[in-house]
């Protein structure tokens, strides 16, 4: 596991659990998470979809170079974890809810 992605899912729920519900800037976060997930997975360019086009090229040149087969897999772990990072990051900011929604 790439431990890059292993902190920042760490990070991520240490945040959630020590913050309430009752967040004072909850419009800013919620702003800033999704954006995060959106640079992750949404919109004409992304970064899933990059690293798919990287996977992609790598996977083809493996034919050619068999020796670099691990290049591979690394890179697929990571886009499964950043796949999984993504969907948390889009579930923060979901579940965030701003003063008018508690209501």
């Amino acid at each position: 596991m790439n431990w890059t992605m292993l902190i920042c899912r760490k990070l991520s729920r240490r945040i959630w659990k020590q913050n309430s519900p009752n967040w004072e800037n909850a419009e800013e976060i919620k702003r800033h998470f999704h954006a995060a997930s959106s640079q992750l997975q949404d919109g004409e360019i992304n970064v899933l979809d990059s690293l798919k086009q990287v996977h992609t090229s790598l996977q083809n040149g493996v034919r050619y170079l068999p020796s670099s087969e691990s290049l591979v897999d690394r890179l697929q772990s990571t886009l499964i974890e950043l796949k999984d990072l993504s969907a948390e990051v889009e579930q923060v900011a979901d579940s965030v809810m701003m003063d008018e929604e508690r209501g």
